[in-house]
């Protein structure tokens, strides 16, 4: 493995550990004192006057309070990038000189394509009872997990397989460990959602920094992370119950499928690049 443009950061900027750790430190500080509002306001509007509201609505508000706290993060991580580290906050998405957004909503199509389809042949029961819904409460639901989740993937991606990715190749000089480091730490970041979830998210982590390698950017696994996580949280899982334990053990079929997934967005990725290096 060669280190690429993205993970060099394209040379910008100043790197050291102290840096870095200031990063960090703005991203929890911000976060926490979101978190902090979120307690003292939606929280208890959750509980109360949302508590008989149907479950889609309820999924869509605690995504748009999750989408709230990553945002929040997420602006110190930007605001470490720019200031701290001393270059473009641009570099911690994309080598290309403008967002790729064809490459965002190719990823979000495939991937919340072949999550809903999959899902859908696995386990037809599983879907959620939409059907007895009116469109209106179908139609809020759906944008409210829409908003949260194009906050919170995207800042998991630029996290982990961005920021963590870059600091990273300046500190150890190795393309595997740097790798390494960025697989596992997202996969400890999900462990707390249970051993299935640990190992979902440990073939998402493996599939998507492929993608981004590939591609020098992660506008494409942006979209796929926004397209897999609305998918799966308005068809077929209801996120204020997400920690519950599975009582049938792990679902190596499901596992698989994500697996074809991110196979999918591999080969999806190779065409991009391809096309990109093709003579004009």
């Amino acid at each position: 493995m060669s280190a690429t443009a993205f993970i060099r950061a394209q040379g910008l900027g100043r790197h050291g550990w102290a840096r870095t750790l200031g990063t960090l430190a703005l991203m929890i500080v911000l976060a926490v004192l979101a978190a902090l509002a979120a307690r003292g306001g939606a929280f208890p509007i959750l509980r109360t006057t949302l508590a008989d509201a149907p479950e889609p609505i309820r999924s869509g508000a605690l995504a748009l309070v999750a989408g709230a706290l990553f945002g929040s993060a997420l602006i110190g991580l930007l605001i470490g990038v720019r200031f701290l580290h001393g270059r473009p906050a641009r570099s911690v998405v994309t080598t290309a000189r403008r967002f790729r957004w064809l490459h965002l909503i190719l990823g979000f199509l495939v991937s919340a394509g072949l999550v809903g389809a999959l899902g859908y042949l696995l386990d037809p029961e599983g879907l959620k009872p939409l059907d007895t819904l009116p469109i209106g409460t179908l139609a809020l639901s759906a944008l409210m997990l829409l908003a949260g989740f194009a906050i919170q993937a995207p800042t998991e991606e630029v996290l982990f397989r961005g920021y963590i990715l870059q600091v990273g190749w300046r500190g150890f000089r190795s393309p595997w460990l740097t790798a390494g480091l960025s697989v596992v730490l997202f996969t400890l970041f999900h462990f707390g959602y249970g051993i299935e979830s640990a190992l979902f998210s440990l073939i998402s982590a493996v599939g998507l920094l492929i993608v981004v390698l590939l591609l020098d950017g992660l506008e494409l696994t942006m979209g796929a992370h926004v397209g897999n996580n609305l998918i799966v949280a308005f068809l077929f899982q209801d996120l204020s119950n997400a920690n519950a334990p599975s009582a049938s053990g792990i679902a190596w079929d499901e596992l698989a499928a994500n697996a074809g997934v991110m196979t999918a967005l591999i080969l999806l990725a190779l065409a991009l690049r391809r096309r990109s290096t093709e003579p004009r």
